[in-house]
């Protein structure tokens, strides 16, 4: 069976080692796509990866093989560089299937192995790469060739949500399942256009009530709000502002930030918000895109506390050793692993040539060899923000668990059609569909995972607030959080005692704006029947 996560380079590849075991034939293959990874700059990522990782001797002794390969994606990345955080997505769902490999108890006669593959932030190269894994073939492959069916049986991709619409309309056409780790958008909580779509993330209609809940809480009445400009901040902006006008919120305007730096397009916000007088600014955006308006924001002396919700953050034994195993000489057909190294260490693994060097700029000092990640502080080694990287490690175990449940059905008992159960050496997408949609388990940290009718998790999430600590660098403090789950008057619980604002204050006034019939550009007061005033909202 094949499990798929999808991108568009090949990044880790162990399956080549298990199909040349002997011994295996007639045996079960499992196969899991990870697609979305994008760490490394965009000018290499038409190369296709040799074989990463040799793990003969983990998978001997056991009677089966799965395959998993995935597709990751990292929507924050920068065109030439390497995104230390998006490679930690993709080392914890290898460190989550080794730690399935070694448990006795979980998948017994059942190894995983993997493929990883880089959907480069787009959703044409995600649904390229998906497509490629789909049909088991090189990518260069001819519709002649194409023959039968799929071998993939699920796929954990995208971490972007436009990645995702693309990949899971196509893939829900053949009944294979997909979840994701990091795509939010509420439109894929559509059962209708997304059959077989699943996410370890919870949707942003979750996120949004958890806005609206914070801005009554503290009583602010007149904001702005900001969208990226993609599925992500374009559908959070129409929700929010459609929830939080039905409370009494007046939203001032709201407006679209630009993947690319454009001063004219942040200029025009920025004073908008200055004449407008607006105090508050909500944002569905990831971070790259806000750096923009906030750096302009802050030339132009426009300063104040930062409050964000945040996946709910986990600690994973044995995370940090896995992670600081890596070295380029014990994994010397990988171009990851060296580019991974030059970006930590600031060196180069392996000199420019003149046309590389035209292309990089000026080649660094060569890395000695005699570098150790445990000598160094970076966010890929950083234990104290696991987030979207729990979210990976979820995803595969959801996986494994709902294989794991469909191994237990006995002859004569199965869910399906004339009580048949499933031949684990002859799996089908669609069974693996049913029991994923079953799965109901608690991980080893206490965390219960499962799914609703819609595909989406339970919903919680951390308040944290950014402040600055002695050495001037900014740390995330968790302040609150919000669970879904729970009982209306529980569900949001803030300590505000503990959140520190701009300049150090540490309370911020219930925000009393008085409303009048005075017209803003973007947003205007209407009187209703009921003579309360209320906003009527111009997008933009």
């Amino acid at each position: 069976m094949k499990i798929v996560c999808l991108p568009c380079t090949i990044i880790e590849d162990i399956t080549s080692e298990l199909e040349s075991n002997v011994g295996w034939e007639g045996r079960v293959s499992v196969s899991i796509i990870h697609i979305g990874i994008n760490s490394i700059d965009r000018a290499r990522k038409a190369v296709l990866l040799k074989e990463f990782e040799q793990s003969e001797n983990k998978l001997k002794g056991r009677m089966s093989k799965v395959i998993i390969s995935g597709l990751l994606t990292e929507p924050l990345a920068k065109i030439m560089s390497f995104n230390l955080r998006a490679f930690r997505w993709a080392q914890l769902m290898i460190f989550a299937i080794e730690e399935i490999n070694n448990d006795p108890l979980l998948l017994p006669n059942i190894t995983l192995g993997y493929k990883i593959y880089d959907s480069c932030t787009t959703p044409v190269l995600a649904l390229r790469a998906a497509l490629t894994i789909l049909n088991g073939q090189d990518e260069n492959v001819t519709l002649l060739k194409c023959h039968g069916g799929s071998s993939v049986h699920a796929l954990i991709a995208d971490a972007g949500s436009t990645q995702s619409i693309a990949i899971a309309r196509t893939v829900g056409i053949f009944g294979i399942p997909m979840v994701s780790y990091f795509s939010s958008c509420t439109c894929l909580s559509n059962k209708k256009q997304f059959p077989t779509f699943f996410r370890t993330v919870p949707s942003d209609y979750f996120q949004v009530t958890a806005f609206v809940q914070l801005v009554k809480h503290f009583g602010w009445t007149w904001l702005a709000v900001f969208g990226s400009n993609d599925d992500y901040g374009h559908l959070g902006i129409l929700t929010f502002v459609e929830q939080v006008t039905k409370v009494g919120v007046c939203v001032a305007f709201s407006d679209f930030l630009p993947k690319v730096y454009d001063r004219e397009k942040i200029l025009h916000p920025v004073k908008l918000i200055k004449s407008l007088n607006v105090k508050v600014i909500l944002a569905f955006v990831p971070e790259i895109d806000l750096s923009f308006l906030m750096e302009e924001l802050v030339r132009q002396n426009v300063t104040g506390g930062t409050l964000g919700w945040a996946i709910r953050r986990a600690y994973t034994p044995g995370m940090k050793q896995f992670l600081v195993r890596l070295h380029p000489p014990k994994y010397p057909g990988n171009v990851y692993i060296k580019q991974f190294w030059e970006a930590v260490f600031h060196c180069t693994w392996t000199p420019y040539n003149n046309t590389e060097e035209i292309r990089m700029g000026p080649s660094k000092q060569k890395c000695p060899g005699q570098e150790n990640l445990k000598d160094v502080r970076t966010i890929f080694t950083d234990e104290s923000q696991l987030r979207v990287s729990y979210n990976t490690y979820r995803a595969v175990y959801a996986v494994a668990h709902s294989i794991h449940n469909l191994m237990l059905c006995k002859k004569g008992q199965g869910p399906f059609i004339n009580k048949a159960h499933p031949d684990i050496s002859n799996l089908k997408s669609w069974q693996v569909l049913h029991y994923l949609k079953e799965v109901n388990f608690t991980t080893t940290l206490g965390d219960e995972v499962r799914f609703n009718a819609n595909g989406d998790p339970l919903a919680a999430y951390d308040l944290l607030n950014w402040q600055v600590d002695s050495n001037g660098n900014i740390k995330y403090v968790k302040v609150g959080q919000y669970i879904a789950s729970a009982e209306t008057e529980n569900q949001l619980v803030i300590q505000e005692d503990a959140i520190i604002w701009n300049g150090g204050q540490k309370m911020v006034g219930r925000q009393v704006v008085k409303m009048t019939q005075r017209v803003f550009e973007g947003c205007r007061h209407v009187k209703s029947a009921s003579k309360s005033w209320s906003c009527e909202v111009l997008m933009r």
